[in-house]
């Protein structure tokens, strides 16, 4: 008899280990498999849809907008700031940049801003230009900036960092 009890409690304990084991797997897959972000996924994340109630997407809320800048260069009263945007996903702490080019504010010599990707340059309500600086990201910043308020906000303040 007390042999089969410690069979017993021997195969109770290695189902439940088993069990633990699978599970814990079955979350690190979810993980990783969420942590790969689609194009597509990035623009419902950056730029909504129009057919999309927030309801359909869930999993937006696992993710923040953030938006990094850096001083280039200064020359008289204009300033060349290199701005990137990010797109984080809270759950995992993974980043993704997801649009970097070139801005220049304040009182700037006209160039020829001339690209392979049009809408790529251009300029903002604010009077400040955006120029493509090569880099092959996902989207243009100039694309970002005019269709999505919370980062254009974010750039301004940002901005206002590095030229005050």
């Amino acid at each position: 008899m007390k042999n089969i009890k410690i069979l017993f409690f021997l195969s109770l304990m290695t189902t439940l280990i088993y069990s633990c084991e699978k599970e814990n797997n079955e979350e690190l897959v979810k993980i990783e498999q969420s942590a790969k972000l689609s194009k597509a996924d990035m623009a419902l994340i950056l730029f909504g849809s129009e057919n999309s109630r927030s309801g359909d997407l869930p999993f937006v809320a696992d993710f923040n907008i953030r938006t990094e800048s850096d001083l280039v260069s200064a020359e008289g009263g204009c300033y060349t700031v290199n701005v990137r945007v990010y797109i984080d996903n809270t759950e995992t702490g993974q980043s993704y940049q997801v649009a970097n080019d070139n801005v220049q504010v304040g009182d700037c010599p006209d160039q020829n801003r001339t690209s392979d990707t049009e809408s790529c340059n251009g300029t903002l309500s604010n009077g400040h230009n955006v120029i493509e600086n090569g880099t092959n990201d996902h989207f243009c910043l100039y694309e970002v900036l005019t269709r999505n308020s919370e980062v254009y906000n974010q750039y301004l303040n940002s901005i206002s960092e590095l030229v005050n």
